[in-house]
């Protein structure tokens, strides 16, 4: 009996790492079971006091080699990450994840990574496990909230981005997000607040404007999306994507003549784009004009 003790004490040793946790509240279980039948059918009970010692002396142990394996599996797994193994890398942080579910940096790391590779839902579950744990983290808000976002999720995805927002202020990627999680929503006038905030933090930075201006054209307020327009090719001069969106809304207002200055003022940013080039040439034959190569 002190024998088949001492046999369970070690059993773990010899099981995959991935169960090796999960089996030890069933190995005492068992343990427990061998000490008290050999307890009633042995006369020298010394060797089954001793092993089941061994059993119970062991559980602690257990659990601190798999923190170790976890550790390691980590760091090598992030080592993975790095140099593009991302297959490898996954496969080591899903081990450690197994070994120490509670693991805030493996969980992080292999949320993260489904998240580069795409897997959307994946990654949502063991963000928002994350979060349970360090919901004043706006790293991991403002990427669960974008990952929702992505899903058209919308009512988890401004919960998300709201608590990065508050965690972060002034942050014009997280401002930029919870916008159009907000207009997903339908409300769009509080939209249209958080892209302004995002310029003002933002004042040279693409993206806000772009938002904003798309959040009047649905709402078909011309004149405000002009406005705005105007002003970020004032802001940033050299910006080809915001040049381009204001020949559009110019042309679209039949303001033609100034829909063609400003496209030849994006093709002196990017001289070669063809959807530039096509836009120069129709705008040149609605106004009778060569186009201006210089």
């Amino acid at each position: 009996w002190g024998a088949a003790l001492y046999a369970l004490s070690i059993l773990p040793f010899f099981v995959c790492a991935r169960f090796r946790m999960a089996l030890v509240p069933a190995l005492i279980l068992l343990a427990s079971l061998v000490a008290a039948a050999g307890w009633r059918a042995v006369p020298g009970r010394a060797w089954i006091v001793g092993g089941l010692v061994l059993v119970l002396a062991n559980v602690p142990l257990f659990a601190v080699r798999a923190g170790d394996r976890s550790q390691e599996l980590v760091r090598r797994g992030a080592l993975h990450l790095q140099d593009g193994r991302v297959a490898e890398g996954v496969a080591m942080l899903e081990e450690a994840v197994a070994l120490s579910p509670e693991s805030v940096v493996a969980l992080y790391l292999l949320a993260d990574a489904r998240y580069e590779a795409g897997d959307l839902p994946g990654s949502i579950d063991l963000f928002e496990k994350v979060v349970q744990q360090r919901p004043d983290d706006a790293r991991v808000r403002f990427t669960l909230g974008t990952a929702y976002l992505r899903l058209d999720r919308f009512e988890p995805a401004a919960h998300h981005l709201a608590a990065a927002n508050r965690l972060r202020v002034g942050d014009v990627a997280t401002l930029v997000n919870l916008g159009a999680a907000l207009e997903g929503l339908g409300k769009t006038f509080e939209a249209e607040e958080i892209y302004r905030e995002a310029i003002r933090f933002g004042p040279k930075a693409e993206i806000p404007f772009l938002a904003l201006a798309d959040l009047y054209a649905a709402r078909g307020d011309t004149r405000n999306e002009l406005r705005l327009l105007d002003r970020g090719v004032g802001e940033i001069r050299d910006s080809f994507p915001l040049r381009y969106r204001y020949t559009e809304a110019l042309t679209r207002d039949g303001q033609l003549d100034r829909a063609l200055e400003e496209i030849d003022m994006a093709l002196k940013i990017r001289p070669d784009d063809p959807d530039a080039l096509r836009v120069q040439a129709w705008l040149s034959e609605q106004t009778s004009r060569k186009p201006d190569r210089d």
